[in-house]
C-alpha cells in the first residue's frame, strides 16, 4: 500500500522539526505547514514541501491539497511560553478557532486521520502527587493562574 500524503501543522517549532524529519526519515511523504517563512529553506535542502499557512484563516487551506492526505498531525499553538505579554484572546484565536479551521479542512477533504498533541498541562493535577503520570493518565486541569486560558484553549 502507498503511503499518502501527511501533514504536520507546527512545523516551524522545535517538536515540529524534528517530528517532520523523523517522518521523512521513515520515506513518509510530509507536507511541513507552519507561519514561519525562514525555515522553507530548510525543507527545500531536505525534498520536503514547505506551505505557508496560518490557520487562523480559513482560506490559507485552499493552499493545501485537496484531496490524498491521509493523516494530519497538529502541533501548532499559541504557547504561554512564546508569547510577549499576556493575550487571552491570541489563544482562543489559534489553539480553539484555528483547531477547528483544521478539523474542517480534515472533513471537507476526507482526510483519514487527525493527531493532536497533548501539553504538559493537560495533567497538571497529577504533579506533585508522588506518582508517575502514565501516558493514558486523565486529564486534570489545572485552572489557576495565568496559564488558565492557555489550558481551557487547548481542552475545548
Amino acid at each position: 500500500k502507498t503511503m499518502k500524503k501527511v501533514i504536520v501543522l507546527g512545523a516551524t517549532g522545535s517538536l515540529g522539526t524534528y517530528f517532520v524529519d523523523y517522518l521523512a526519515d521513515q520515506g513518509i511523504e510530509v507536507i511541513a505547514c507552519g507561519r514561519k517563512t525562514e525555515v522553507k529553506e530548510y525543507y527545500q535542502s531536505r525534498n520536503i514541501e514547505y506551505i505557508s499557512i496560518d490557520m487562523t484563516k480559513q482560506g490559507d487551506f485552499s493552499k493545501l491539497p485537496q484531496k490524498g492526505v491521509s493523516a494530519i498531525v497538529l502541533i501548532s499553538g499559541a504557547m504561554p511560553s512564546r508569547m510577549e505579554g499576556y493575550k487571552p484572546h491570541t489563544y482562543l484565536e489559534v489553539n480553539a478557532l484555528g483547531t477547528l479551521n483544521v478539523l474542517e479542512y480534515a472533513r471537507k477533504t476526507g482526510v483519514e486521520k487527525f493527531l493532536f498533541t497533548q501539553s504538559h498541562s493537560d495533567v497538571a493535577g497529577h504533579w506533585n502527587t508522588g506518582e508517575i503520570i502514565k501516558p493514558n493518565a486523565p486529564r486534570i486541569l489545572n485552572l489557576k493562574g495565568d496559564h488558565a486560558v492557555y489550558i481551557i484553549s487547548k481542552n475545548i
